[in-house]
This record gives structure tokens, C-alpha cells and sequence, in this order.
């Protein structure tokens, strides 16, 4: 199995008892695409220029043309001077259902059907399509990547890379707490900060995502409730005025 962050990081946010992710799919989308970066600035995708100035960094295309694997060239095709989190922002902000292109999560859950370590199917809601269902197959390699991770998280040595990615970008969607219920939380908290430091790519991105969700969570609190006078007026507002 090609082993990126990307791909165990979809497959540890599934619920295997209810077959669904364990985030909403805002937070899913930005998560798994800060994820996607990350995975292609340790594999020498793309880079970044870490002299210049913070709030200047930019992103751009490390090998003269796309790999063959399809997230890395999805990031290799949208990483031409533009900021890591405008990126993640930009590539988390929509799904495959609102366009052409296939989102990352899309990507990940294709690669993870054809070798065989998930099942998908599409699944409705009063008639409307709703995020497929996912069914964890390979229960065995989950739980090894799940291990990995409650090791790093408990233990005081540097996990390799890849771990700590996964780490860090768990606790960024507060995911962590939900893996690992028996952890206390303020110990999460610490030792993910100092898996973090000095990292400024992992933080950059992990603060991006966090961002992401946050505003995913509120916008999803501002929605009114159907049929209510809110979502009426929403409605009526909305009418073209032709109509």
C-alpha cells in the first residue's frame, strides 16, 4: 500500500460500527486536504521558500511535471504560488458535488476501495444524496495505524513523520478524543504541541484546518431550521427577480 497521510488519515476519521466519518464533511474535506499538502511537500512535490518571510510563504511545483500518483498531482496542479492555506482552503471548500474535478476525499476513498481496505455506497435522505457510507474491510490495518498514533501520543520519543502528521492533524479536527476516549485530553493537547513545534508547515496547516472547522461549525449554526421564517425569508431573498 503507497503510505500517505492522506490516505490514513481518511480511513482512521471512519467509523467503522456506523460506517460514517467521525467529522462533519467541511472539517473532513480540509483536514484531508491540508493532508494531501503535506504529503506532497515530503515527497518533493511541491516546496515551499522557508526564508522568506511567514506571511509571504508560497507553494510551488517541485518536479517539472505531475506524478502519477493522482492527490499528489492534484496538489502539484493547484500549487503554483499560492499560500499553504489558501490551498487548503480552497481545495477543502467544496466537494465533488459541487464540481467537476474529484475532491481529495474522493481520491483517498477510490484508493482505498481498490486495494481493498474500505467499501463504499451511495446513500439518500428523504430522496436527497447524502455522503456515502463507508465500511472499514480491513479492520487489522486501522488498527495498526490507530496504534501507531496512541504510541506516539503517550510516548516522549519524535514519531517519524508520517505519525506525527497524523497526530497533529487528529487533534486539529479534535478528532483525537474521539479515537482515543481513554487519553486525557490536556495530555493530547501537550503532546501534540510538542510534536508540533518548530514545524512551521505542520502548524501553519493544522491552524488552517482548525480555522476551516471552526467556520464550518458556525456557518453550519447560522443555517436556519426548514420551514422556519428565517429559512422562508433565506428562500424568498434567494428567488431571482424575474420571478
Amino acid at each position: 500500500m503507497e503510505r500517505l497521510v492522506t490516505y490514513d488519515l481518511a480511513l482512521l476519521l471512519v467509523d467503522p460500527a456506523k460506517e460514517r466519518f467521525i467529522v462533519d464533511s467541511a472539517t473532513l474535506d480540509h483536514a484531508l486536504a491540508a493532508a494531501a499538502l503535506m504529503d506532497a511537500v515530503h515527497a518533493g512535490v511541491v516546496s515551499v521558500d522557508l526564508l522568506a518571510k511567514e506571511t509571504k510563504r508560497r507553494l510551488v511545483p517541485a518536479l517539472p511535471k505531475a506524478p502519477e500518483n493522482p492527490v499528489l498531482a492534484l496538489i502539484h496542479g493547484k500549487a503554483d504560488q499560492v499560500k499553504p492555506k489558501r490551498l487548503v482552503f480552497d481545495l477543502g471548500g467544496s466537494t465533488s458535488m459541487h464540481r467537476k474535478e474529484r475532491s481529495v476525499r474522493d481520491l483517498a476513498l477510490h484508493h482505498l476501495e481498490g486495494i481493498g481496505i474500505v467499501t463504499t455506497r451511495k446513500a439518500q435522505q428523504f430522496g436527497a444524496p447524502r455522503a456515502p457510507r463507508v465500511k472499514v474491510v480491513d479492520k487489522a490495518r486501522r488498527e495498526s495505524v490507530l496504534s501507531a498514533v496512541r504510541e506516539a501520543l503517550v510516548g516522549a520519543d519524535a514519531p517519524d513523520p508520517h505519525i506525527a502528521a497524523l497526530a497533529v492533524l487528529l487533534r486539529s479536527v479534535d478528532a483525537d478524543r474521539k479515537l482515543f476516549k481513554d487519553l486525557d485530553r490536556k495530555l493530547l493537547r501537550r503532546r501534540v504541541a510538542e510534536i508540533v513545534e518548530g514545524d512551521w508547515m505542520r502548524e501553519t496547516l493544522s491552524e488552517a484546518v482548525e480555522n476551516a472547522a471552526a467556520a464550518a461549525t458556525a456557518a453550519a449554526l447560522e443555517q436556519p431550521t426548514p420551514g422556519s421564517a428565517a429559512a422562508v425569508e433565506r428562500h424568498t431573498d434567494a428567488t431571482p427577480s424575474r420571478w
